[in-house]
């Protein structure tokens, strides 16, 4: 698939994708901008710095950071499952409008995953976090509740299964939010997630009913 396909396939998601990488660059040579623009609980809930919330989650710490959040979200909202992207599918199961859903459970996942960390943090002043983790953990699961048996060759793993990735993901999310050393909001990955689960039931009931048909095969994928 090329980049026109992509685009004209998943207009929403190459728009979130490029607007990423466009404002973590801009983040990465203005600091005094990936100051104001980080997630900082005590100023958001004090302030009333409420979009920190969003503008948190299209920046990112540091090259690597980025690089990797981009290749998940490219594998799952972009160019997965054989080329068929998240966005097309919902597209292809609700018309049009599959293309807001997207969106809608992209900016849900990046908002209500830094939920619990505001609530934490929100009397820490000296809390940052950054980054897109919720966002994209929301589309990892969102992706495998429409294509629960899908492969992906992720990285160094080739052929991974998406339900056993996304398990993975939560578990390095656990463990890493414990051990917190960047800005990187790792407890965002969990709570995306479940975010970009529930939405999604919510959004297309249809594909949980499918979902939950297709777990006896999920379970010798593992």
């Amino acid at each position: 698939m090329n980049i026109q396909q992509i685009i004209l396939i998943s207009p929403v998601a190459s728009f979130i994708f490029l607007a990423s990488v466009i404002s973590s660059l801009i983040a990465f040579q203005r600091q005094d901008l990936a100051a104001k623009w980080m997630l900082n609980p005590y100023s958001l809930v004090h302030q009333k710095k409420y979009f920190q919330v969003i503008s948190s989650g299209f920046i990112h710490a540091d090259w690597m950071h980025l690089i990797f959040n981009m290749l998940s979200f490219y594998y799952f909202a972009l160019d997965v499952s054989d080329g068929i992207p998240l966005e097309y599918l919902m597209v292809n199961s609700v018309g049009p409008i599959g293309h807001l859903y997207f969106g809608l459970i992209y900016f849900a996942s990046m908002a209500l995953g830094d939920i619990s960390t505001i609530i934490k943090q929100k009397d820490n002043p000296k809390y940052n976090s950054l980054g897109a983790s919720g966002a994209i953990t929301g589309v990892v699961f969102s992706f495998i509740l429409f294509a629960p048996g899908s492969r992906l060759s992720f990285f160094f793993m080739p052929g991974i299964p998406a339900p056993f990735f996304a398990i993975l993901f939560v578990i390095f999310s656990v463990l890493a939010g414990k051990s917190r050393q960047t800005n990187i909001n790792h407890d965002a990955h969990l709570w995306g997630g479940l975010a970009g689960f529930f939405f999604t039931v919510i959004l297309f009931p249809g594909v949980f009913h499918n979902f939950l048909k297709a777990i006896p095969g999920l379970l010798h994928i593992f």
